[in-house]
């Protein structure tokens, strides 16, 4: 990985692709994971779309640097920092997980500069909360949510046996589904580094912190102007399928929802053709054309 800095904080990030070229994709990882879960989808966009793209460490995760609150809105915000340090004037997302909500949030932020998003295994904000008050069962599934309030007891918990929480949430999340071995290893050491663990809870922290939503409920929950592609696995134990309903409401621009059968919550390890494919074909119907990507 090589590193930028931006607004004073460390971006670990990995650049793949032809340089200069003429489309970009930035990949947001979500949790618990990794930058290096959505390389395989991104050697794939390479590979088979020609894009320049760039896989960033999400705030927090080692070795980037966290953000002093980690709402959805500071995030994406530092996200589009770090598109600006690497001189990206238009720009393609793929998110997963946490990574799906920076997606939407940046697509609200700056809808000049985002010409299309991918989101794997998370519905829009306002989608999810609509769908929660009919569907209250989720919370069952987001039970995980309430084990990460508590600063120290949490990070205790999560650390305890080598991380062994961790290994639970991927089995639980992915029926079916085994990682490779140095996959869950690099996560780990990912979250194990110094304040790592604590800088990824606070992304959940920060749903029950009133400042992070006066800030920027208004952008979240904003109905999406760019293309945005939405995919979710048939067997994902995390997120219902109930939870993807009514998926109109929250888009103004072209959308489109995909169930990949056999697949469970990591998408990007457990089908990344099948993601890779659906991306490029999105992209091409619907965004086909950024400004180049520097080198």
């Amino acid at each position: 990985m090589e590193t930028c800095l931006v607004d004073g904080r460390v971006v670990a990030f990995h650049r793949l692709g032809p340089s200069p070229a003429p489309r970009a994709v930035v990949c947001l990882h979500g949790f618990p994971d990794e930058a290096g879960s959505l390389l395989p989808v991104a050697e794939r966009l390479v590979a088979d779309g020609g894009f320049r793209v760039f896989v960033p460490a999400m705030p927090g995760y080692a070795p980037s640097a966290p953000l002093p609150q980690a709402g959805p809105h500071r995030v994406a915000a530092h996200l589009l920092a770090f598109a600006d340090t690497l001189g990206l004037e238009s720009f393609h997302v793929v998110g997963h997980d946490w990574g799906a909500v920076a997606a939407y949030t940046l697509a609200n932020l700056a809808p000049d500069r985002v010409a299309g998003v991918a989101a794997l295994s998370v519905p829009p904000p306002g989608a999810f909360a609509r769908n929660l008050l009919r569907h209250p069962g989720q919370l069952l599934r987001s039970r995980y949510m309430g084990q990460f309030q508590v600063p120290g007891l949490s990070e205790r918990f999560v650390r305890r046996d080598d991380h062994a929480f961790i290994d639970t949430l991927w089995r639980r999340w992915s029926p079916g589904f085994t990682p490779p071995p140095e996959r869950l290893a690099a996560v780990k050491a990912a979250l194990g580094a110094p304040g790592a663990l604590a800088a990824a809870l606070d992304y959940y922290r920060a749903l029950r912190d009133p400042r992070a939503w006066v800030e920027g409920r208004e952008v979240v929950f904003r109905r999406i102007c760019a293309p945005t592609l939405v995919m979710t696995g048939a067997d994902d134990a995390c997120i219902a399928p109930e939870m993807f309903e009514g998926l109109a409401a929250s888009f103004l621009g072209p959308f489109d929802f995909v169930r990949v059968p056999g697949a469970g919550h990591f998408l990007p390890l457990e089908a990344p053709d099948v993601v890779a494919a659906r991306v490029l074909g999105f992209f091409d119907a619907h965004a086909p054309a950024t400004a180049a990507a520097p080198a």
